[in-house]
């Protein structure tokens, strides 16, 4: 499908590639800076996973060697990425039932998805599962314990929202801060999280391991 002819799906890689630009960079190339290290400290081979996938238009700078997987809710993206990047797998999926069986990864990212859950344990649960024992996992959501992130997205960014047609109440159904975030990982999955505050106080991004499974 080219993003040429339908002018629907122009706007939404345009809505994507604005986060490779000033001033939305601010927001994202701290996340790209911290997904390349969480995927730098992976062996060659491993099988990754990208939940949520959208355009991944970062997937040419991360690192190589690295088995990727992308999928999404939105057939759109799928359809674009496996035209982009032949040899790259993607699948649409439902955010609840991921089409992947279980320990099928050696590590799942997901940056700025969990949020948009409004069952973040049933999602997370999901996500866990098909991610092996000892693999890991990184999620970046935004960091809902900062009052300037939330003063911008009640003005400026809902100013930009609707003049695309569009409002963003109610995107967000998760609003989270990094403790939130921690102790949702720790009852879903009894693991001690490890979480950052980056992109000037706007992001969470937490990492941990997925325990072994009970026999």
């Amino acid at each position: 499908m080219s993003d040429a002819s339908d002018p629907a799906l122009a706007t939404y890689f345009s809505n994507h590639a604005l986060g490779r630009r000033f001033p939305w960079s601010l927001y994202h190339a701290p996340i790209d800076r911290a997904l390349q290290r969480f995927l730098g400290d992976l062996p060659k081979g491993s099988r990754v996973l990208n939940v949520g996938c959208g355009m991944f238009l970062n997937l040419p700078d991360l690192p190589a060697g690295l088995r990727y997987t992308g999928t999404d809710i939105d057939p759109r993206a799928v359809e674009a990425c496996a035209a982009r990047h032949p040899g790259v797998e993607f699948v649409r999926s439902e955010p609840l039932s991921l089409p992947f069986p279980d320990a099928t990864f050696d590590a799942a990212y997901a940056t700025e998805v969990i949020e948009h859950c409004d069952r973040p344990e049933a999602w997370l649960r999901e996500v866990m599962r098909v991610v092996r024992p000892g693999g890991r996992i990184l999620l970046t959501t935004p960091n809902y314990d900062s009052t300037s992130l939330k003063l911008l997205e009640a003005t400026a960014l809902e100013v930009v929202a609707r003049f695309q047609g569009f409002t963003r109440k109610g995107i967000h159904p998760f609003r989270c801060t990094a403790p939130t975030l921690e102790a949702l990982i720790r009852a879903v999955g009894g693991v001690a999280p490890h979480a950052d505050v980056i992109s000037m106080g706007w992001v969470i991004a937490v990492t941990f391991t997925v325990p072994g499974r009970a026999s």
